[in-house]
């Protein structure tokens, strides 16, 4: 696999601080009367196993001493989706900020890696906003296409 072009600044992810933030400001923290500790608690239980409500539930049960009712867990099940807007929000402003461009270009032989090791395929997709290639890639098995941040992607080396 050719080297991995470095991004400067590099791309940002959410941390516990900011999504305890957002958590804060939802109507869940709200109803459940949720303060600024247990919105970090909550955040660094969701962080740990990125899981659903039930997971975030059973962490805090276990780590931190919760006592947790049924539609206190449902309402944590939203958490991934603060998440995931946060780290859309995050990746958005990095882009927009840097001015990150992509490398490759539809059509372009790119590597990446896998769970698998290293896959080989073809750009089919780019999603500038978020800094993201989409992969036709080779003998992929899992179904649909992998999509993989621009820094995470190289050049197929000179055969």
């Amino acid at each position: 696999m050719s080297v991995l072009t470095p991004i400067n600044p590099p791309r940002p992810y959410v941390d516990d601080s900011l999504l305890a933030k957002k958590i804060e400001e939802s109507q869940e923290a709200t109803r459940h009367e949720w303060n600024e500790e247990a919105c970090l608690q909550i955040a660094q239980a969701f962080l740990t196993r990125f899981g659903d409500g039930f997971c975030i539930a059973k962490q805090l049960e276990r780590y931190e001493g919760w006592d947790i009712e049924r539609d206190e867990m449902e309402s944590m099940d939203a958490v991934w989706s603060m998440f995931y807007r946060a780290q859309e929000e995050l990746e958005r402003e990095w882009v927009e900020s840097n001015s990150i461009a992509p490398l490759f270009k539809i059509g372009d032989s790119v590597t990446f890696k896998s769970h698998r090791g290293v896959e080989r395929g073809l750009v089919s997709q780019i999603d500038k906003e978020k800094a993201k290639y989409i992969i036709q890639a080779e003998n992929w098995d899992s179904g649909g296409k992998p999509i993989i941040n621009f820094e995470q992607v190289a050049k197929v080396a000179d055969e």
